[in-house]
Parts: structure tokens; C-alpha cells; sequence
């Protein structure tokens, strides 16, 4: 996967709390045992804004910002989640409601979305958001695309709620950072290729959970049946990984030793989400990556929080 500058600056430096707080920045339920970042609240209650204009159909094909909240909603699935969608208008795409017991219906409803909601109306977006949800305390705002015409910043400013900014495509990055700075958020990603949606998801995740960045573990993979090792260092007895790649038709699975952790899991057509419990605290963990599928070799990404 390639990473723009600033996504890898990010990630190179995340363990530096005020980068990682000028980036992503926020809001329990996480399963991670990291120590929580000082001064930080965390979000319980999540609202995702995402753009669902033509020009996606060419800037994210796969849908992959619907595998963004799907992975953050599996990873806090103790917490309240809604989403509205928008194009040349806007409306409610699910919730608000508890994640745990409506995780299904977020699952099957994500996979409705299809780029056929026409112009990039933000105003028509932060207008049914704020009717939808006005007591999220985090934000997910995603577009590829500039507004139709100059958007009224008090949509955004009231309620006055903390937006994780995601841009991509042509997206008017003047604006992005205005919403982000006025919401007081972090400044906004900068992304070059939809596919690193999924690794931005686990960084925002570990943001409005108060825990340091993620880990990032790459391995290659050439030949079908092949295996990679990945190993980290759990901060406690629990731990998130989130395993994507870019191609949707290779598949990959992940395999760990018997008694060595308990695994939740939930896939995608190209990302498998994992929840790992009963882990001991401060031992290594290796866990081995194989490709069941391989129909054009992968750089896979392990994003962990541990």
C-alpha cells in the first residue's frame, strides 16, 4: 500500500501524542489494553457523514468507505452509531441506535451504498446529520469531491461537534480543514488511494477511544498459500487488528496458535476485523497471514491496537 506524505508521516510519528492529536484526535467500549492518552475524552456516541456522490463510482469503486464504518463499528460495539449519507441531497442511512445488537443491520445497510446520489451538497449533509443525531460527541466526515457551492459554516459549528476529516479525489481541502478546525478536530487525512480507508478507520477508532495510534505491520505476498509472520506486544489482555489489502478477489486469512488468544472476527470482501482477548500482557504475540487466495500478488497491512 502507498501512503501519501502526510498519511506517512502520520503513522511514522504516531507515537508522539501531540502529532497523533493534531491528526486524529477524540473519543469506550474499545477492547484494546492500551493506556489511555492523557487529557481525552472518549466519544460514545458516533455519527459517519459520508459522501456518496457520482464521482465515487471512479475515486472509491469498492466501496471502501462503507468498510470504514463497518471496522470501526465492530470495534465499538458498545457504544451508539448512526450515518447519513449525501449527494445532491442527504439522508439517514442508519441509527442512531446501539452498535452491539445492531451490528447486522449496519452490515447489510452499508452494503447499499453505491455513488448514484448525484452533486456533493454539504449543507444538505450536515443538515440532516445534526436532525439525525445532534448528541454524537465524534464525527466521521468523508468526501472526494468540492460542495456544489460555499457550504454555511454554522452547520457544522452547531451543535459544535469533534469531525474526523477524511479527503480524497478533487475534495476542497480549504474547507475540509476549516470543518475540522472549527470542530475541533484534527487536521484532516489526506488520502491517495480509497483502498487505505480501511488502516485510516483503525487510526480514527484508536482516536476517539483516547489509545495511541496503531501499529503498522506490511508483508508481501507473491504466490497463493504463501504465509507471513506478524508479531507485537500486547499492552494489556486485549488487543484490535485490522488486516486489509487493496485487490477485492484475493483473500486472506489470519491463523494463531491454539490457547493463544480468543478471536472474535468479522470480513469483508478485502479486510478482516479481529478482536483478541485473554492475551497476556507485555509477551509477543506472533500470528501468521496466509493467502488462500491469490490472484494478483499483495501488500497486506496489519493495523493493530494493543
Amino acid at each position: 500500500m502507498q501512503f501519501d506524505s502526510r498519511l506517512k508521516a502520520i503513522l511514522a510519528t504516531a507515537s508522539l501524542v501531540g502529532l497523533l492529536m493534531a491528526l486524529t484526535a477524540g473519543g469506550s467500549a474499545s477492547v484494546a489494553g492500551a493506556q489511555k492518552l492523557p487529557n481525552c475524552t472518549v466519544a460514545q456516541n458516533i455519527q459517519g457523514i459520508i459522501d456518496d456522490s457520482g464521482s465515487m463510482s471512479g475515486n472509491d469503486p469498492d466501496n471502501y468507505r462503507a468498510d470504514l464504518l463497518e471496522a470501526i463499528a465492530f470495534f465499538n460495539q458498545g457504544k451508539t452509531m448512526g450515518a447519513t449519507l449525501f449527494g445532491s441531497d442527504a439522508s439517514a442511512l442508519f441509527g442512531p441506535f446501539p452498535i452491539g445488537p445492531n451490528f447486522r443491520t449496519i452490515q447489510s445497510t452499508l452494503a447499499t451504498v453505491d455513488s448514484n446520489a448525484g452533486g456533493t451538497d454539504y449543507d444538505a449533509a450536515f443538515s440532516v446529520a445534526n436532525a439525525q443525531n445532534p448528541n454524537a460527541n465524534a464525527r466521521i466526515f468523508l468526501s472526494d469531491g468540492q460542495p456544489n457551492f460555499d457550504p454555511d459554516p454554522n452547520l457544522w459549528r452547531n451543535p459544535g461537534i469533534k469531525s474526523y476529516v477524511v479527503g480524497f479525489g478533487t475534495a476542497d481541502f480549504a474547507i475540509l480543514n476549516q470543518i475540522a478546525s472549527e470542530t475541533g478536530g484534527p487536521a484532516p487525512f489526506s488520502i491517495e488511494n480509497a483502498s487505505q480507508l480501511r488502516t485510516v478507520s483503525q487510526i480514527i477508532s484508536a482516536a476517539i477511544n483516547c489509545e495511541p495510534a496503531p501499529i503498522l505491520r506490511e508483508r508481501r505476498f507473491s504466490s497463493q498459500g504463501q504465509t507471513r509472520t506478524v508479531g507485537f506486544k500486547p499492552s494489556g489482555k486485549s488487543a484490535q487488528v485490522l488486516i486489509s489489502w487493496p485487490t477485492i478477489g484475493n483473500v486472506f486469512k489470519a491463523l494463531f496458535a491454539k490457547k493463544s488468544a480468543k478471536v472474535q472476527s468479522v470480513r469483508g470482501e478485502s479486510f478482516v476485523a479481529l478482536n483478541l482477548r485473554k492475551l497476556e500482557k507485555g509477551k509477543k504475540l506472533k500470528f501468521k497471514i496466509r493467502a488462500k487466495k491469490l490472484i494478483d500478488p499483495e501488500t497486506v497491512t496489519a493495523a493493530i491496537i494493543r
